[in-house]
């Protein structure tokens, strides 16, 4: 198993691997010869079981609502066997490319896990999932031109009072109240202000300004709850 690069991998060796195994497992045993067998030494295999999987990495990374949707694209190593007439019983092994379809459901843990389709991989194949672009940090990734209608759903959602007529938007009530967040004040970040707020999901340490000389602390947070 190799190591992961960022979180949307590290979510899919700590949390997917197993499932997607199973279901990649179960697809190349129901469907051995949908298989690229141009280059393996058994063609017309009558059974297919995996021996080893990869994650190549992950693309179409997508978020909607509590729905994580991401593809995997996989490398793996299948062992084939065939029964022939004339030479009895047959086997190899093959190397190929697939992509697991996954969409993941999270609130404050991890609802449901599903692997919609694994199939072979392309170069152009499209998102399987709706919900917009995040990046493998897994942060919805928002252009400029979105952000008024972002910020409209956000308020449609968890303050639609504020879309009626003009008024102060209670934000820290919202986060607290309404997504469940744990709310720490008090502390500069920056010797500037020029970054207004951090959010942390997971526990560890914040560095934050104690005087204009830029004296840098680092105090332990909880986990974020959301």
């Amino acid at each position: 198993m190799s190591k992961a690069q960022n979180e949307i991998e590290e979510f899919i060796y700590k949390i997917c691997y197993r499932p997607i195994w199973e279901s990649v497992n179960n697809y190349i045993a129901v469907h051995p010869t949908a298989l690229n067998l141009s280059m393996a030494r058994i063609k017309y295999p009558d059974t297919a079981l995996l021996l080893d999987m990869l994650l190549e990495y992950a693309t179409h990374i997508r978020i909607d609502e509590d729905s994580l949707f991401f593809d995997a694209i996989l490398s793996c190593t299948i062992e084939l066997q065939q029964f022939d007439e004339y030479r009895g019983e047959m086997s190899g092994e093959t190397s190929q490319w697939l992509i697991a379809s996954c969409e993941a459901v999270i609130t404050d843990k991890l609802d449901s896990l599903k692997v919609s389709s694994v199939k072979p991989w392309s170069r152009d194949s499209k998102p399987s999932g709706n919900g917009i672009a995040a990046s493998k940090s897994i942060v919805p990734i928002i252009a400029r031109k979105d952000l008024d209608k972002e910020a409209t759903a956000f308020l449609e959602k968890y303050y639609p009072e504020a879309l009626a007529e003009p008024m102060r938007v209670p934000i820290e009530d919202i986060a607290k109240e309404k997504l469940h967040l744990n709310v720490v004040q008090g502390y500069r970040i920056t010797d500037d202000f020029c970054i207004f707020g951090q959010i942390c999901f997971s526990p560890g340490k914040v560095k934050y300004t104690i005087s204009s000389k830029l004296q840098r602390r680092k105090k332990k947070f909880p986990e974020a709850q959301y």
